[in-house]
């Protein structure tokens, strides 16, 4: 071991980690000639441990259920692995369903247009909500609603 003054010593050389080294009074100089008799001389105090909140992480998590940090320089790899395809296309599915049950049942539109409008938006014709509202509307105006 490379010997240091005793002014020089760092933790490194003593091979502590968490620990403060302070100097007693009544140390030798002479016995401070080798490292061992050098840390017999101090008292070894240990430091009270840093906390390890998660409280950061936490606030991020609500922060990305409610939309935030997820724009397009946030993500990694592929689009699928962001949202998995199938996922996206049971949403828009219950989305366009939804909406098809909602104008059957209020009386705008039949049980026949219903049914067509049903296999087209399963057929993936419809991209979203907006399309096939255009598409209901438009085929209303050519047929009677039902009343």
């Amino acid at each position: 071991m490379r010997s240091y003054s005793t002014s020089k010593i760092s933790l490194e050389s003593v091979k502590c980690d968490r620990l403060t080294i302070i100097r007693t009074e009544d140390s030798d100089k002479s016995l401070m000639s080798s490292s061992s008799h050098f840390i017999q001389g101090w008292f070894n105090v240990k430091k009270p441990n840093t906390l390890h909140s998660c409280f950061r992480v936490r606030q991020k998590h609500e922060a990305m259920r409610l939309g935030r940090h997820t724009s397009y320089g946030k993500r990694n790899g592929t689009a699928d692995a962001c949202i998995p395809e199938a996922i996206m296309w049971m949403r828009r599915e219950r989305v366009l369903r939804s909406l098809l049950r909602k104008c059957c049942e209020s009386g705008k539109i039949d049980k026949h247009l219903y049914h067509v409008l049903y296999n087209k938006s399963k057929g993936n014709v419809f991209k979203n909500k907006h399309v096939l509202w255009n598409t209901f509307t438009s085929l209303r105006l050519k047929r009677p609603a039902c009343s």
